[in-house]
């Protein structure tokens, strides 16, 4: 019985050679993308692509060490500036496509991939037919809200002309959240998943796997995007062009640090978060939503509510009045070049 799974599993993974793994670094992070790297490669990655997004001298000066003494097994490529998410994953996308990538998996340079991640990816492809039309989507544990959805089978749906989650429809259930402190999913049993593959309606860069012939259908990441939501509009494209995502349960990542906004139910109010990354997201957002929109009143309603949840919330939390007013302003100014389709990178 033992031999007879064996030689299903092998069959299965020769059915999808050679996979691709693509990862993006920038800073000073070669501890990380190195772990990743070989995590991968232990896996059963064919080849990994690094696509270096101009770290700092001593990370690149490793990573190029490092590449060398990996062989051919990795590939670096250097960027003379930092291109993004979106444009680091693009050039990684393209090198794996054009070098004979049959699949590609896409990593975030902290996504460390368990043992058997990739295995489990092939079976899951396999069960659902080996029809390249399916993308699979690894588990990120720690990921909250990738574990509501394995543990409910329940998505946050993308309702037309929504911004960001907020739409007249939920309503009741944002008024909820708004009021009450939501349930904390900072630990996750295994044991607890009830659906080992869920359908869902986008995905993010970490732990995404998917057959050579979408990079011909959907193209390449929009590097206007920049950072953030790139990866929600790349995902899109894939439903858009008939494609299914599944979310994974059992082909586990492990994310080597914590998500930035991971357990912080409101970073929209918090004096740690980011102000670009908090840009970069209601930027994108505003201008994914304005581009999808079908009733563009309604949409820019949903709009105008999210500032209505930031006030409220910022009265709620006692926000001192200058931190208030400059939180505005760049929440302001983000939605405004979204809409406006200002997009690209913050000088």
């Amino acid at each position: 019985m033992l031999y007879h799974g064996a030689m299903i599993l092998a069959k299965d993974m020769l059915a999808i050679r050679p996979v691709f793994a693509v990862t993006v670094t920038y800073g000073d992070r070669f501890s990380l993308v190195q772990r990743v790297v070989e995590g991968a490669l232990k896996a059963g990655v064919d080849r990994v692509v690094i696509v270096d997004n101009a770290s700092e001298h001593t990370s690149a000066e490793a990573l190029r060490e490092f590449a060398s003494h990996m062989g051919s097994r990795v590939v670096l490529l250097r960027q003379p500036e930092n291109l993004g998410s979106a444009g680091g994953f693009a050039r990684g996308i393209q090198y794996a496509f054009e070098a004979g990538a049959e699949f590609l998996w896409l990593l975030d340079d902290d996504n460390l991939p368990d043992t058997f991640a990739l295995e489990r990816l092939a079976l899951a492809y396999a069960y659902l037919g080996s029809n390249p039309l399916n993308v699979l989507s690894s588990f990120r544990l720690g990921q909250s809200s990738q574990a509501r959805i394995l543990v409910s089978a329940k998505e946050e749906q993308l309702r037309p002309n929504a911004f960001m989650t907020i739409h007249i429809a939920t309503l009741p259930q944002l008024l909820s959240r708004f009021f009450h402190r939501p349930r904390a999913w900072t630990a996750f049993a295994p044991d607890s998943v009830r659906f080992p593959l869920v359908p869902v309606p986008t995905a993010t860069y970490g732990g995404l796997f998917f057959h050579r012939t979408w990079v011909e259908r959907v193209g390449l990441p929009n590097e206007a995007l920049y950072l953030y939501m790139d990866d929600i509009e790349y995902s899109l494209r894939f439903a858009e062009k008939g494609g299914k995502l599944y979310l994974c349960a059992f082909s586990l990542i492990r994310d080597l640090t914590p998500s930035w906004n991971e357990g912080d139910a409101s970073p929209w109010f918090s004096p740690q978060a980011s102000e670009t990354r908090l840009y970069y997201i209601l930027r994108n957002a505003a201008w994914l939503g304005r581009k999808r929109a079908t009733i563009l009143p309604l949409y820019l309603a949903h709009v105008a509510l999210f500032f209505v949840f930031f006030f409220l919330g910022a009265i709620k939390k006692r926000l001192p009045w200058p931190f208030f007013v400059r939180r505005l302003r760049l929440y302001i100014r983000a939605v405004r070049d979204g809409l406006r389709n200002r997009l690209g990178h913050l000088p």
